[in-house]
């Protein structure tokens, strides 16, 4: 799954040390600064997130299901 999301994605995120960066496409680094916010929060030490053409966000198994709302909300506000 991993694999095959991050051939798909538009959009590429790299969360590691407290921090996100764009691997792929264009990110604005405030919104960069509130997803590695909410992930070091959570306690997630590592974590990708991709985002397809038409929208669509996938997760690495990293992050937990109750924070994709509030990451999917950050990433289309």
């Amino acid at each position: 799954m991993k694999f095959l999301s991050r051939l798909l994605s538009v959009t590429a995120i790299a969360f590691a040390h407290g921090r996100c960066q764009a691997v792929r496409g264009k990110v604005e680094r405030h919104r960069l600064d509130a997803l590695g916010a909410c992930l070091a929060e959570a306690g997630v030490s590592r974590a990708e997130i991709w985002m397809a053409g038409d929208g669509r966000v996938t997760f690495s198994r990293e992050i937990g299901p109750v924070l994709h709302q509030r990451l999917r909300n950050i990433l289309h506000a």
